[in-house]
């Protein structure tokens, strides 16, 4: 039996899709792209959402279809950035990602520091309470008398 793509055009765009998804199953969930444009021009199923990677800039891209084949693809941009592991023999510093400043974090406290501080703060706070159970006992003083000199 021939093959004629011409008269049976759903199962010759059926295979092309079957051939996308395998595509990007080998590729580890990602599809290699060479530019944004090219992710953007991929052909997306409808209900269905493909991850691409960028192979000439550090971004990946995501595309999505709604359900409904007259739906707008919803089309995502994500930067890939590297970040340094901090060593532990390193001397401690932070870069805020907001403002960019970085600052020695080794003047903070650690937590088992915190837990000794919290430890004596409640003791202090049972010793005062305490010392107002006993003070409750004692009979007020109800006068004052004057001094005289």
């Amino acid at each position: 039996m021939n093959y004629d793509p011409y008269y049976y055009p759903q199962m010759r765009q059926n295979q092309g899709m079957q051939g996308m998804q395998q595509m990007q199953i080998q590729n580890g969930g990602f599809l290699p792209v060479r530019s944004r444009q090219e992710a953007m021009n991929y052909p997306v199923a409808p209900g269905m959402s493909v991850t691409f990677k960028d192979e000439s800039a550090p971004y990946i891209y995501t595309k999505t279809k709604g359900f409904n084949q007259f739906d707008e693809p919803v089309f995502d941009v994500y930067k890939l950035t590297k970040e340094e592991m901090p060593s532990v023999n390193a001397q401690k510093a932070h870069t805020d990602v907001f403002s960019g400043k970085t600052e020695n974090v080794s003047q903070y406290a650690l937590k088992s520091d915190f837990e000794a501080l919290q430890k004596l703060v409640d003791t202090l706070q049972n010793d005062i309470r305490n010392l107002k159970k006993e003070s409750e006992k004692d009979e007020p003083i109800t006068s004052i008398s004057a001094v005289s000199e």
